[in-house]
């Protein structure tokens, strides 16, 4: 009866009560797919002494919500897998605590995606000779109790993973009895049993022949406690997101005796554990790993991981985020790293709020990094950066890189950056506000096409060594590029390119000591589209001369000028306000002081009518 219904996704109903099955030896797949069958009628009275294969009888009936299996003799049987998987509408099982499974080998995916059972009583299986139970009650999302698990003979078993996969409504697992000492995989054993509390048992697994071990406690989030005290991670390959989500656990015990000498991947690994204060990994060999992208990230409460100092990081190739948002982390000693395979630190200490050194920085080989964008974003109690040996010439994205270092006074070795082939320097330096003179003079330009923010909100900022040889010629953003420079008194622009610029909203806003800005008048403004608060709130300047601007693109040149409060001199010859937001664009200028020139009768309109 091998697949004999198999795909008839009309049937709704079956009546099979005439149906003499003793001499039947293969049923699997015989219902696989009926996924409009409701019911069965005679199936209670099957005759299956002979089967030896059930594997997928019922896969995706997903209308059936009840089978009576009373019946069942199962005594021979060798294969389950997948036996009610994607019965997802199954709410009961009549007769399953009746299985013989003495002869079964393979429970893979046996309940797998029985979405609306809520228990299983499995206190009669014997499962001693089963060797795959990989997926068994895998996104069974209703399911609070299985009776009879802490019975269940594993000594077979060799692959557990996604065992408890999505068990989302569990809350207790007694896996006391279990033998894994044979197992080899445990991947995403447990991964997102969210009401999952105590795991019993867990400190006896002998974890001896596991390679894999990816997301096994991953989004386990109500556990607070874990005794992998027992855990022989010795043959692990695989560690990625291994705690990943773990936001209420506090302690890991047993973590400081792990063997990771064949681990290749910790991406991951504590991520978003945010109730974690201390880390003790002095016993981690790291010598194998290629990612630790992500490691820590989201670990809101840790303080300390001891013995990072001794990472040997030498294949490793992936540290993005590493430490991003690592918010009570204040010192990390990297000295021992070794980065020279490394392309991306994008994010690898973003948002360490409290970090206030990082040793071993000025030895970072950074000869092949692409990305830099966020690196040090938001690290605000900063002071000092020592990056005298940070080869840039590979780095194509600096974006956001000292973002928010609002204590960063100095950085050593920016004046030696090789930029060549930077394309994005948006908010590069934007809100470091105790930054007081930056040395750009090396800093090439030529391919950058983002300079939004990138100055902006440095707040001390008194000058910009290098910015007149700034090559500017496909840069297409300035919005905002010096908004809030508050000591800034003189720009000198005169070799701007910005003939491909199509944003200079905000550009010089908040700028409140500008008195010059030379070059001004060279600009070309051919393609710009948005001028809105260029110069807003300049109560410093006197003089601007912006007859050769073409604005014939501008869409919005709203509160350009507001609060020019001592603009004695204001040329707007040849300005084309079509179809361009206007509004409050010379709010608060003093009329009486300022020579306003314009042959635009409706800016002149608006000039005089402007408060």
């Amino acid at each position: 009866m091998y697949s004999m219904f198999q795909l008839c996704t009309e049937l709704e109903y079956l009546d099979l009560s005439n149906f003499n099955t003793s001499n039947v030896i293969f049923i699997e797949q015989m219902f696989d797919n009926c996924v409009k069958l409701k019911e069965i009628k005679g199936i209670n009275y099957f005759n299956t002494q002979h089967v030896v294969n059930m594997e997928q009888l019922f896969f995706s009936c997903s209308n059936l919500e009840y089978l009576d299996l009373s019946n069942f003799n199962t005594s021979i049987v060798m294969n389950m897998k997948g036996m009610f998987a994607r019965c997802n509408k199954l709410k009961k099982i009549k007769g399953l605590n009746n299985f013989n499974t003495a002869c079964v080998e393979d429970m893979y995916g046996m309940f797998e995606s029985c979405s609306e059972l809520e228990y299983l009583d499995l206190s009669n299986f014997d499962t001693s000779n089963v060797v795959h139970m990989e997926e068994m009650f895998f996104e069974c999302n209703k399911l609070k109790q299985i009776k009879g698990l802490n019975n269940f003979n594993t000594t077979n078993v060799e692959d557990m993973s996604d065992l408890f996969g999505f068990c989302s409504e569990l809350e207790y697992l007694d896996l006391s009895n279990f033998d894994t000492s044979n197992v080899t995989g445990m991947a995403c054993m447990f991964i997102q049993c969210c009401k999952l509390k105590e795991i019993k048992g867990l400190n006896l697994f002998n974890t001896k022949k596991v390679e894999h071990m990816e997301g096994i406690f991953n989004l386990c989030t109500k556990l607070e406690y874990l005794d992998l005290s027992n855990f022989d991670t010795s043959n692990v390959v695989h560690m990625g997101e291994m705690f990943y989500e773990c936001n209420k656990l506090k302690q890991i015990k047993g973590l400081n005796n792990f063997n990771t000498t064949k681990v290749e991947d910790m991406s991951g690994m504590f991520s978003s554990c945010s109730e974690l204060e201390y880390l003790d990994l002095s016993s981690f060999n790291t010598l194998n790993v290629r990612t630790m992208n992500s490691m820590f990230n989201k670990c809101f409460k840790l303080k300390q991981i001891k013995g990072i100092q001794n990472f040997c990081t030498a294949n490793l190739e992936d540290i993005i985020a590493m430490f991003q948002s690592c918010f009570e982390l204040n010192y990390l000693d990297l000295s021992n790293f070794y980065t020279s395979n490394i392309t991306n630190m994008s994010y690898i200490f973003n948002q360490c709020k409290k970090l206030k050194e990082i040793k071993g920085l000025n030895n970072f080989d950074t000869s092949k990094v692409e990305d830099m964008s966020d690196m040090f974003e938001s690290c605000s109690e900063l002071e000092y950066l020592d990056l005298s040996n940070f080869d840039t010439s590979n780095v194509i994205n600096m974006k956001l890189m000292f973002s928010r270092c609002n204590k960063l006074k100095e950085i050593k070795g920016l004046n030696n950056f090789n930029t060549a082939k930077v394309r994005n320097m948006l908010g590069l330096f934007q809100s470091c506000s105790e930054l007081e003179i930056l040395d750009l003079s090396n800093f090439d330009t030529s391919n950058v096409d983002n300079m939004s923010a990138m100055f902006s909100e440095c707040k001390k900022l008194l000058d910009i060594i290098g910015l007149y040889n700034f090559n500017t010629s496909k840069v297409k953003n300035m919005s905002g590029m010096f908004q809030s420079c508050f000591e800034l008194e003189y720009l000198d622009l005169s070799n701007f390119d910005t003939s491909n610029v199509v944003n200079m909203m905000s550009m010089f806003s908040f700028c409140f000591k500008l008195k010059e800005i030379d070059g001004i008048h060279n600009f070309n403004t051919n393609k710009i589209e948005n001028m809105s608060g260029m110069f807003q709130l300049c109560t410093e300047l006197e003089y601007l001369d912006l007859s050769n601007f073409n604005t014939s693109n501008a869409r919005n040149m709203s509160y350009m000028f507001n609060r020019c409060d001592k603009i004695k001199y204001l040329n707007l010859n040849n300005f084309i306000t079509i179809n361009c937001d206007t509004n409050y664009m010379f709010l608060f200028i003093n009329k009486s002081e300022c020579l306003f020139i314009t042959n635009n009768e409706n800016l002149l309109k608006l000039y005089n009518s402007s408060e």
